[in-house]
Order: structure tokens, then C-alpha cells, then sequence
């Protein structure tokens, strides 16, 4: 478990400025030596989230035999030899070990599959060592080291942001939030929340966009999903419903041979028989009653299970968690990339009094404005389909859907310059020679827009027009969408700095429309809910979601589940 080096002076890093940061973990930004990072490395450990439960193949096989049932059949198998049955004996104490040695099995392997998921796992990170910049592996990361993060890289360790361009960054494994967060360097409330935290960067999120450089101000347990893995490890095992009644058997049946034993034994006495022998004739009747068999059929069946549930991709840690699911009658299940995709799909969009959804019958897909919705889209956009910010992805895909060659359009329209997207203005620009596209927040860009593309061209942005345009936006986010806007311009209404970079554009856009994007259900979750409710399980749906995007969800289900 590994701490900063000094605790007091680095709490709250996301509420303390970069610089007293660095100074707290006696660091600068061109980083550490590699003198000081293998001495910390040595003080503080690996920077490792320590794997709850992780067993050794000695405890795997002793496992086994953690039954009540187990020890009274070896209990049987001992007073078999006592009795002189030497073929019981060995008969029970085979079943028993080849009992063992079967789940063994399986149990290890199920181990070793676990392990090679964590080695492919293992990443890399960034570093800068002796004032230069180092792919290490991220174990070795310590308190005080300069990571560079740039669009997707998975961000090795918590850290506090000392440069941050146009960075966003995916913190839904922590937070439930499928929209990429906006980073900055500049300090946020002591008490903020960890998902308004913009100062700070944590371990096993992924940056979608934009670069960044972060001082690392925890590593391993210490980190938020350290703290995680810590209360997931610190959770008690409970055996399983069948574990307990077959625990329970094999208590009723070690008392139910003692009882036997206490009766026979003083019957046979009565009768004259040997105190020796009688001994020995309760002793074969105890051993009778035990069900050798029961184990080994057991952990067959369970086996079965487990051979099935592999067929369907579903790795099983522990033969008896195959039977617990059959106990189950509540499932509580994420929504962010298990029962929604987890990326975004424009479902939706706007130009001027006319709804389209894609593929929707009577869609104007000809229109030349819906073409020119996209293409600005897609011009200012710095992702692919398949890589960069979720959201500008939705609107690349989109457009492709289209029949928008998005390569071949960008390289007929090279960018000449770019204002990049931020926070504080909450848009982004792009310059292609004599056209500027823009494309960020709807509220920002109506502001800035002095006319909307209609069908009869450019008009006016008179009261009217922008009021129908913050209704659309109104009516849109009510569906649990999230909406950006989309302008064009000239050149001119570019305003420039000293050097002649782009900076921001004048009040002389004209506003193209609107675009909707929602994270999609998957195909199949309607059909697994509807399964799982016949067979009498309840589902429950976790999300760090707001009501309404989580009702929206919900319903779709539940229009989707009826459906089926």
C-alpha cells in the first residue's frame, strides 16, 4: 500500500494550485530522477491494486475439503480402518480425494484464466525520468512522478493535472457517466465531488481527447480504485445455499451415526452380544449410512454447469457459485456499457422546424441542409468512427451512415487553423480556407449566431427563431439527449491574436441546426431482461445517470422488453 510523501501538504490536490502540488511531492514538472523514483518505488511499493482473493494452488486444494460432509465421510473412512474394513476405507478415501482433485481442477484453472485476463491487462505509461520522456511499466510509477497523457490513454495512477489541452476524459468505470468529462488545471471546491473534480485524473480512466500532464499524487491501494478493490477484498465470503445444506446434512448425519452408535451399541450388549464386536457392528452401520457418492455427484453436476456456462463466455471462479445463481431472484446491473452500448449514437437531429431521426420514413435525407449539418460536423471534429471523443465519434458515424466519405472530405478540405475546445467556452472551431465551422454547446453557439439556415437560405436570428431553436433543445434534452449545435461562417468573423493563431469568432455565425446523442441499448438486453424476468428475477438498473437520462433508458427497455 503506498501513500504521497507528504500526506498533510497534499490533501485535496484537486483544491490546491499545480505548483503546491508539485512542491508537496518534492517534485518539478520535468519529473523525477530515476535515483529518487527507485528510491520512493522501494519506500512505497509497487503501483499495484492488490487482487482480493487471489488464491494459491495449495489453498485451492485444501478448499475442497472445507465440508461438514467432507470430514464426516473422513471420519467414515477412519473408523472403517479401526473396524478392520480396509475396502471401505480406501473406497470412501478415494472418492474423497478424486472428489478434491475434481474441483481442484477446475478452480485452477478458473485462476489461471483469471491471471492471463490481468496479464494482457497490464499497462504502460508515460513518464518523464531525468528530464526526459519514458515508456514504464505503470507498477513502477511512484508519488511525485510527471505523466504525459494524451487521447487514449488509460490513466495509470490518480494524479492532479498540470497541463491539460482540450483534454476530456472518460470516467465512467468510476462514475457511471458515459459523457467524457472536461479537465482543467485550475483548482476546484475542497468539496467537491469526485465526479466534479476537473483538477484530477484517476486510475483506469481513459482520456478521449486532447493531452495533458499530471503530477501523480497516489498510486496502487491508495488510488479510488484501490480504495474499491480494498472494500471488495474487506467483504466477507458467504457460502453458497447449497454449500449451507449440504454443510447442514452433514452435520444431521455425524449426529444421526452417534445416535445410531448410542442405540445399537447398548441393544447388542443386551443381547449378549461382544462389547468388541458390537462396537464394530455400529461402527459398519454408521459408515453404511453415510452417502459417499453425494460429493462426488455433486461436484460432477456443478462441473456441468460450469462446462456450459464456458460455452456461453462466462468465466466461473468457484464450482459452487454455479448453483448460488440458481438463488438469485434480484439483479442489480450497471447501465453504461452493459445494458447500453457505451459509446454514443446521434439518434436525433434538427434543421430549422424539421425533426429527423436516421432511417426514419419521410426523413428529408436529401436535404442539402441536413448534408450541411454534417459535413460542418464532421470538418470540425477531430475523431474517426472508431477513435476521439465519444460524441464527436457519434457525429462521424452519422455521417458516414450518410454517404459522407469523411477521409476524402477532409482531405478536399484541409484545416488551416483551429480555436480548440475548452470549458470555459464550450465550443470548438475550425478553419478550412475562407469557411469556419463551429460546433459545441447550443446555448453558446445561438448567441453567437446572427442568422439561421432555412430552407429558403439564410435569415435573420430574429427573438422567434432562436426561442424555437431553445425549445428544440428544451424538447431534445427532455428525451435524456445530449445536444450539440452546429454553425457555419466566413473567415472574417475569425478574430485573431498577435501571432495571427485563431482565438474566437464574432457574433456572425449562422446557425445550421441541432444534433441529438443518446447511449444506445444494446440489441440483446431486451431479450436477456425479458428472460430473466420469466424466470422470476427482478432486474435493477445502477447508474450515476441524471432521473431523466435513466428513465429514457428504462422505458426504451420496457417498450423494447414488451415488445419481445
Amino acid at each position: 500500500m503506498t501513500t504521497s510523501p507528504d500526506t498533510a501538504a497534499a490533501d485535496r490536490p484537486h483544491s490546491r494550485s499545480a505548483e503546491t502540488v508539485l512542491a508537496a511531492h518534492e517534485t518539478t514538472p520535468e519529473g523525477l530522477s530515476s535515483a529518487a523514483a527507485t528510491e520512493r518505488l522501494d519506500a512505497y511499493g509497487p503501483n499495484e491494486v492488490e487482487r482480493g482473493g487471489t488464491r494459491s494452488p495449495l489453498d485451492i486444494f485444501l478448499t475442497q475439503f472445507d465440508s461438514v460432509l467432507i470430514w464426516v465421510l473422513v471420519a467414515a473412512a477412519g473408523l472403517s480402518v479401526w473396524a478392520g474394513h480396509a475396502v471401505d476405507a480406501v473406497l470412501i478415501a478415494a472418492i474423497v480425494l478424486a472428489n478434491g482433485v475434481f474441483g481442484f481442477v477446475q478452480d485452477y484453472r478458473a485462476e489461471e484464466s483469471l491471471a492471463a485476463l490481468r496479464e494482457l491487462a497490464a499497462p504502460t505509461a508515460t513518464v518523464r525520468r531525468d528530464g526526459q520522456s519514458v515508456d514504464v511499466d505503470a507498477t513502477r510509477l511512484v508519488p511525485g512522478d510527471v505523466v504525459e497523457l494524451t487521447g487514449g490513454d488509460v490513466v495509470p495512477a490518480d494524479g492532479r493535472l498540470v497541463e491539460s489541452r482540450s483534454m476530456e476524459v472518460d470516467e465512467s468505470a468510476l462514475t457511471g457517466e458515459s459523457v467524457p468529462v472536461s479537465k482543467s488545471v485550475a483548482p476546484v471546491d475542497a468539496d467537491a465531488p469526485l465526479a466534479e473534480r476537473d483538477s484530477m485524473v484517476y486510475r483506469g480512466t481513459s482520456v478521449t481527447r486532447g493531452s495533458g500532464v499530471a503530477v501523480v499524487t497516489r498510486t496502487g491501494m491508495e488510488t479510488e480504485v484501490g480504495a474499491i478493490a480494498g472494500e471488495l477484498a474487506a467483504t466477507a465470503e458467504t457460502d453458497t445455499p447449497l454449500q449451507a445444506e449440504l454443510d447442514r446434512l452433514g452435520r444431521l448425519l455425524g449426529l444421526g451415526v452417534v445416535v445410531l452408535a448410542a442405540l445399537v451399541v447398548p441393544l447388542l450388549l443386551a443381547r449378549g452380544t461382544e462389547p468388541v464386536q458390537s462396537a464394530l457392528t455400529a461402527i459398519s452401520l454408521a459408515v453404511a449410512a453415510v452417502p459417499e457418492g453425494l460429493p462426488a455427484v455433486v461436484t460432477l453436476t456443478l462441473a456441468l454447469g460450469v462446462r456450459r456456462m464456458a460455452d456461453e463466455d462466462a468465466l466461473v471462479r468457484r464450482l459452487p457459485a454455479v448453483e448460488a445463481l440458481g438463488a438469485v431472484d434480484v439483479i442489480c446491473t450497471d447501465k453504461t456499457g452493459t445494458l447500453t452500448e457505451g459509446r454514443m449514437t446521434v439518434t436525433r437531429y434538427w434543421v430549422n422546424d424539421s425533426v429527423v431521426a436516421p432511417g426514419e420514413a419521410g426523413a428529408p435525407v436529401d436535404s442539402e441542409r441536413v448534408e450541411r449539418l454534417f459535413r460542418a460536423g464532421t470538418l470540425c471534429n477531430d475523431a474517426t468512427a472508431t477513435d476521439g471523443d465519444p460524441t464527436e465519434r457519434a457525429i462521424v458515424a452519422a455521417a458516414q451512415e450518410r454517404g459522407i466519405d469523411v477521409v476524402t472530405l477532409r482531405d478536399q478540405r484541409p484545416r488551416t487553423g483551429e480555436i480548440p475546445f475548452s470549458s470555459e467556452r464550450k465550443w470548438m472551431g475550425t478553419v478550412h480556407g475562407e469557411d469556419v465551422y463551429v460546433k459545441g454547446a447550443p446555448e453558446v453557439i445561438v448567441e453567437k449566431a446572427s442568422q439561421v439556415l432555412t430552407a429558403d437560405g439564410p435569415r435573420p436570428m430574429t427573438d422567434a427563431a432562436a426561442e424555437r431553436i431553445h425549445d428544440r433543445i428544451d424538447a431534445f434534452a427532455d428525451d435524456a439527449l445530449r445536444v450539440l449545435a452546429v454553425a457555419v461562417g466566413e473567415v472574417g468573423v475569425v478574430e485573431r491574436d498577435a501571432a495571427g493563431n485563431p482565438v474566437d469568432v464574432s457574433d456572425g455565425l449562422t446557425f445550421v441546426g441541432l444534433v441529438g446523442m443518446l447511449d444506445p441499448p444494446r440489441e440483446e438486453v431486451a431479450e436477456a431482461i425479458a428472460a430473466t424476468q420469466r424466470a422470476g428475477i427482478d432486474v435493477k438498473m445502477v447508474t450515476g445517470d441524471n432521473a431523466r437520462t435513466a428513465a429514457a433508458i428504462g422505458q426504451t427497455l420496457c417498450s423494447e422488453y414488451t415488445s419481445t
